[in-house]
């Protein structure tokens, strides 16, 4: 059996939070050194005009992936700051596999199910099951952790 009897690599843990990217699988994670300051880690996000930015309400995003969570920022941060705790230069996007995001409060998800992305409002970023008014990326849910779902990305989305 050996040291691996007991692990499943095919799951993020409940507790891992959102923003992480699942690493047991196929991945891609884009570097952008062109990025609006505070963007919601677990979010996806769209490059509007040749920046990395929060949606917004446009009406034909390009998306372009779901924010990483910086693993030499602060703990306690949920946004990407460029200045704190040290000049940030670049942001890091999973545009493809296993990453965990952030979801609407109250949605009823069950694995399986399709992703979409809220567009605009105080969910825009956030993935849903609701195609109604939503943006459909190549993507399903896997399995609830904390503060979201993980998901993944079928396809490349940029």
């Amino acid at each position: 059996m050996g040291a691996f009897a007991n692990q499943n690599l095919e799951t993020i843990p409940a507790n891992a939070g959102i923003g992480e990217v699942f690493t047991a699988s196929p991945y891609a994670v884009k570097t952008f050194n062109n990025y609006d300051d505070g963007l919601k880690v677990g979010y996806f996000v769209q490059d509007k005009a040749g920046v990395i930015s929060s949606l917004d309400g446009t009406s034909t995003p390009n998306i372009v992936g779901v924010v990483k969570r910086d693993i030499a920022g602060y703990l306690e941060s949920d946004t990407i700051q460029k200045n704190l705790p040290y000049p940030k230069q670049v942001v890091d996007i999973v545009n493809f596999g296993g990453v965990s995001v952030a979801t609407i409060d109250g949605a009823t998800i069950t694995d399986g199910d399709l992703v979409y992305v809220v567009n605009s409002g105080d969910n825009a970023g956030k993935a849903t099951n609701v195609a109604t008014s939503n943006i459909a990326v190549n993507a399903i849910f896997q399995h609830a952790v904390d503060g979201g779902w993980k998901i993944v990305i079928k396809n490349y989305i940029s």
